[in-house]
Order: C-alpha cells, then structure tokens, then sequence
C-alpha cells in the first residue's frame, strides 16, 4: 500500500499526526483483505475483520506531500484471528517511520459477534503467511509499551 501525505494530515509540530498513522495501516489492512476475496460484497454478506489491538511505534517524520508505503506482513491467522505486522517507509530514502502491529478478530454481519473466517479466505491468508515465514520475525512483534509497569 503506497500514499502521500496530505496537508490536513499535519498537526502543529508539522509532521504526520498520530491518527494518520492508523489510517495508513488501516489502508494496508484494507488492501491486504480485498487481496484475498473480503470485498463490499463480502463485507455485506459475511462480515470483517475488526481491530481488537494494535500497537504502534513511531520511529521518523513524515512531513506534508511526503510519499509513503507500508509493507503488510501477517504473522498468525486461525479461524477468528488476524495478526499483522505493518511497516510504514518513506519513499525517498526507504527509512522507518512507523511499525504498527494489530490484532483482528473476524466478525460477523449477521451476529456482530467473533465468527469463522470462511475457509477460501483462510487458506489464502495462511498462503501468504507461510509465504513471508521465511523472514524472521520483526523485532518489534509482541513488544510492549516500553515503561515499567505502575503499581495500582
């Protein structure tokens, strides 16, 4: 998934504001499920998968009219769960600028509730998987926010 900044995406220290960051990664997710068959018509009839967690790290600026890609990476899949692995690059000089990993649960439309993936979706989601498994992990993957705990 590729873009730009747009200049409305801009907050007051004049770079990229934390939504958009979500929203780029939510782009990713969007053409990652239209990739394996989750369309408007599947989202009408069967459902989507919804966000339930994500993390993000912010590792670089973006500025306005600055061009961007995120490269979509999905970790683990089962029958309700999507676990993806986002890194968000700018163009011109391919640095960091964000990772974002985000876990999705499958939701039906008829139930609003946690519902099986159906299987053609599933096996072509774990198609793409096993094809990125080669690489390792990212080392961000399972990371928590990096402060010690506060007592209650």
């Amino acid at each position: 998934m590729a873009g730009a900044v747009r200049p409305e995406w801009i907050d007051y220290n004049g770079h990229m504001t934390d939504s958009r960051y979500q929203q780029a990664f939510g782009d990713a997710l969007d053409l990652l499920c239209r990739r394996v068959g989750i369309d408007e018509d599947y989202r009408k009839r069967v459902g989507m998968y919804y966000t339930v967690e994500s993390h993000t790290t912010h590792r670089a600026e973006l500025k306005a009219g600055e061009a961007y890609y995120v490269e979509t990476r999905v970790i683990a899949v089962d029958d309700k769960r999507l676990r993806l692995f986002h890194n968000l690059r700018r163009t011109r000089d391919k640095v960091l600028a964000a990772t974002g990993e985000h876990m999705h649960l499958h939701v039906g439309v008829e139930t609003g509730r946690t519902t099986p993936v159906p299987q053609i979706v599933r096996v072509q989601l774990e198609r793409i998987r096993d094809a990125q498994s080669a690489e390792p992990l990212p080392a961000q993957a399972g990371r928590a926010i990096g402060q010690p705990r506060v007592p209650n």
